[in-house]
């Protein structure tokens, strides 16, 4: 995940399913410091009913090529190429991964 990708694809709200486990999960972005916070809520099935069992919270630092490929260039590498498929060599754009290819300085 990307800021790119982000900006497109970003879903305040979802869940999954495990067996007799419901995950709920919802989330926050807030562009300005590239900061997503995410809550997973977990219940557990009974009957037609969900019992909470208990939930997470984590916020994730989501980069942009920009960011990455500075980080990088701080580290000693060098940024070459970005792909979205780095098997079919996809060039990178918004809407797919972010694969970084690097070599040192």
């Amino acid at each position: 995940m990307h800021t790119g990708w982000l900006s497109l694809k970003f879903v305040l709200y979802g869940y999954f399913e495990t067996d007799d486990i419901v995950t709920l999960k919802s989330r926050k972005y807030a562009p300005t410091d590239s900061k997503l916070e995410t809550t997973w809520a977990f219940y557990r099935k009974n009957g037609k009913n969900l019992e909470f069992i208990d939930e997470v919270k984590f916020e994730l630092h989501v980069y942009s090529l920009q960011e990455l490929s500075a980080l990088l260039r701080r580290a000693g590498w060098e940024p070459i190429a970005a792909y979205g498929n780095i098997a079919a060599l996809q060039p990178m754009n918004p809407l797919t991964s972010l694969n970084l290819l690097a070599r040192v300085k």
